[in-house]
């Protein structure tokens, strides 16, 4: 399908959506709502986003959402090789109820995902992360002047013409190339991930054709909302920009270039550390509707909300990646379907435990609706070698948009009674709001909701992966091995 097809944004939303098989109204709805979000927080729908934007920028925006899912497969692909490589399999397959994959669809998503146009990859911030570079030279403690703000008043100089000449464009409102001086590939480790950072912004700002004075009188004039978990957003850069985020960082950047080498070593060491809390996210260059066309169009796309069970449970395994595992197949085909198969045992647990998908357990009374006095969590830790076998974790996925209250509830309690002895995790792909403050105290402290879950948040993978650790307990020596 040739781009002119698209006449405009509207046009072509409709006819990505047809070829990747979306659901806008049911699977696909929290895609949707942060593609409006990304286009226009305030819209009161998609469409109306839709409608003051560009096909250039929704493609980019469309680009950005599907993100996380290109991060998803590579998790996958990831897991499923270095299961593999002890093994002698040259073509493993997963299944997902009753549809196969082999690896070579996830490879072929993720080589045509690597493929599109890419300017460079940046640390995939949130709002708070964009003022990293001022905290690591203020913890430092020798430039006391950027905690005081003293580089607001447009007196700070470098005697570095073009940092000088970016520097007094900026006090004047507007925004010039980025310094090439202070090209990120002019700096070492953690600098260049800063300077890639404003480089990016200044990208995203010349885009919208905005100098700084209407960024803040935009920004102002919808009282400061901003998105909180993209520091790259056009609205989360406007409200950096209230406190000089792009001006800071290239007062950072010039100071950390003129330190003696030792503490550029130093401090580009802490930038790297602070950095690497972020997943790393894609800054194109331009998208074609062509590239997207051919990604909505590939097998792994089409399986990609079943697939983020299949994440999940490879989270679980890696938490537990210096014990002994084995990854159970048949003929290297891994199964995933609405039925109990055991996923992986690990055998230096003590007792050793297997990671089970789909085992039922029977409950009188069960309080959630659709369930008939039984429950059958996505996937459990059970234990071997034990009479009866006893499950130690309940770990039940959803993906949904926004907190489902009685769903959620309904989840904890009927999982908590059913497995008395258990840790009951619920993790959802969006958010799960605030603990519930109603439960029985017999079953509130082993019940836990996590999300959003997913390769965004690197924060509440690591919860979540904490949790399973603290549950399984720790191998009796640190080597790591996949069993056959």
């Amino acid at each position: 399908m040739a781009d002119s097809v698209y006449r405009n944004s509207l046009s072509a939303w409709k006819g990505l959506s047809k070829i990747g098989g979306l659901e806008p109204d049911v699977r696909d709805e929290n895609l949707v709502d942060q593609l409006r979000v990304e286009l226009d927080p305030e819209a009161l729908s998609l469409e109306e986003a839709l409608a003051s934007a560009t096909t250039e920028l929704f493609l980019q925006a469309l680009f950005r959402v599907i993100q996380p899912f290109s991060m998803m497969f590579r998790d996958v692909l990831d897991f499923f090789k270095e299961a593999g490589a002890h093994k002698g399999q040259s073509q493993w397959k997963l299944r997902v109820d009753d549809v196969s994959l082999d690896l070579q669809h996830f490879e072929d998503f993720l080589e045509h995902w690597s493929s599109i146009r890419c300017a460079f990859e940046v640390p995939a911030i949130d709002w708070t992360g964009a003022f990293i570079p001022t905290s690591v030279l203020q913890d430092s403690g020798s430039h006391d002047y950027l905690l005081r703000g003293e580089y607001r008043d447009g007196s700070i100089t470098f005697g570095q013409s073009d940092v000088d000449d970016w520097l007094s464009e900026h006090n004047q409102g507007r925004y010039a190339p980025f310094p090439k001086s202070l090209h990120p590939d002019q700096l070492g480790p953690g600098p260049d991930d800063a300077a890639r950072l404003a480089v990016a912004a200044l990208h995203i700002i010349r885009s919208h054709g905005l100098d700084r004075k209407e960024i803040l009188k935009t920004h102002s004039a919808r009282k400061s909302r901003c998105v909180e978990s993209d520091a790259l957003h056009i609205r989360t850069i406007a409200q950096n920009e209230t406190d000089f985020w792009l001006r800071s960082t290239v007062i950072c950047l010039a100071e950390f270039a003129r330190l003696s080498k030792e503490e550029r070593s130093e401090l580009g060491a802490a930038l790297e550390r602070e950095y690497a809390k972020f997943p790393r996210r894609r800054i194109s260059a331009k998208i074609e509707a062509r590239d997207l066309e051919r990604l909505l169009s590939l097998p792994a796309w089409k399986r990609r909300y079943e697939l983020y069970g299949v994440w999940v449970a490879t989270n679980t395994v890696r938490a537990l990646k210096d014990h002994k595992i084995t990854i159970n197949h048949k003929d290297g085909e891994l199964k995933f379907a609405f039925r109990e198969a055991k996923i992986a045992d690990v055998v230096t647990a003590q007792p050793q435990v297997s990671l089970i998908s789909e085992r039922r357990t029977s409950l009188s009374n069960p309080v959630g609706k659709g369930r008939e006095k039984a429950v059958q969590p996505d996937f459990g830790l059970w234990t071997c070698g034990t009479q009866p076998e006893n499950c130690v974790m309940v770990i039940e996925v959803k993906h949904y948009k926004r907190r489902s209250r009685r769903n959620f509830r309904d989840v904890l309690i009927d999982y908590a009674h059913a497995h008395p002895c258990a840790a009951v995790i619920l993790v959802n792909y969006g958010p799960v709001g605030s603990k519930f403050d109603d439960l029985h105290p017999e079953i509130e402290d082993r019940c836990r909701m996590i999300g959003p879950m997913n390769p965004e948040n690197p924060s509440n993978q690591k919860e979540f992966r904490e949790a399973v650790r603290k549950c399984v307990g720790d191998p009796p020596n640190l080597s790591i091995r996949y069993g056959t």
